[in-house]
């Protein structure tokens, strides 16, 4: 039988090369700090998952990360008394993205992950620089009157 398929003798492999990237971060001018400082803050609320990073535990593969693709930072949590491993991968520039938009807003990162996983991966995040204060778990949301998880819509605390 004959194929007009030609098939590759030896495997392919590409080599994916990385770029360094380099921002030139200028500073607000002085118009444009004084108008900031005159103005309450607006609040700039940014999803943790799928929007500033990807993850996925131990034996878990996501769609959205390219297969082979290190992680940016591993982080090791007790869930339930197991420990799981999350490999996380930042959205491309979010550090960029977070040190432009954190002059001009407050901001709150919401997640509807466990506090102790969100809250590590919001630490890495921040990185020091107390731009990520206010955070929001699925397990607590505040209603008139009681605290609801947010996963279940059930009241888990009321005064």
């Amino acid at each position: 039988v004959f194929s007009s398929k030609k098939t590759p003798k030896f495997p392919f492999f590409f080599v994916i090369q990385y770029q360094t990237v380099r921002y030139d971060v200028l500073p607000l001018s002085p118009i444009s700090r004084n108008r900031l400082n005159q103005v309450k803050r607006k609040i700039l609320v940014l999803d943790l998952d799928e929007t500033l990073i990807h993850s996925h535990h131990d034996g878990v593969l996501r769609p959205t990360v390219r297969p082979g693709t290190p992680p940016d930072f591993i982080l090791k949590v007790v869930i339930d008394k197991h420990p799981v491993r999350f490999f996380v991968h930042k959205r491309p520039h979010v550090d960029f993205f977070l040190e432009v938009v954190s002059q001009w807003y407050e901001l709150v990162v919401f997640t509807a992950s466990m506090e102790i996983y969100g809250c590590a991966v919001a630490d890495r995040l921040d990185n020091n620089r107390c731009i990520l204060g206010r955070r929001y778990y699925r397990q607590v949301r505040d209603t008139p009157g009681q605290v609801r998880d947010t996963w279940t819509d059930t009241p888990v605390y009321t005064p």
